[in-house]
């Protein structure tokens, strides 16, 4: 990691996830895992949004809870 930045920001998305879902397009958008790696003045941390590659949308998990 670089050592000058303040903040890094990885995504994680199953790419199992992504092929079952090309397979089958009436299936829910897959799981995009957001993995906060470096903050410099805060916490880190992991988030999980949905993902819907149709529309490229990133969605709260709350939304469809």
């Amino acid at each position: 990691m670089d050592i000058h930045s303040e903040v890094i920001l990885t995504l994680h998305f199953n790419t199992l996830s992504l092929f079952l879902n090309l397979r089958n397009p009436r299936s829910q958008p897959g799981i995009l895992e957001l993995i906060l790696a470096k903050a410099r003045h805060g916490n880190t941390g992991k988030a999980e949004v949905l993902f819907d590659k149709s529309s490229g949308m990133i969605r709260s998990l709350k939304e469809f809870a």
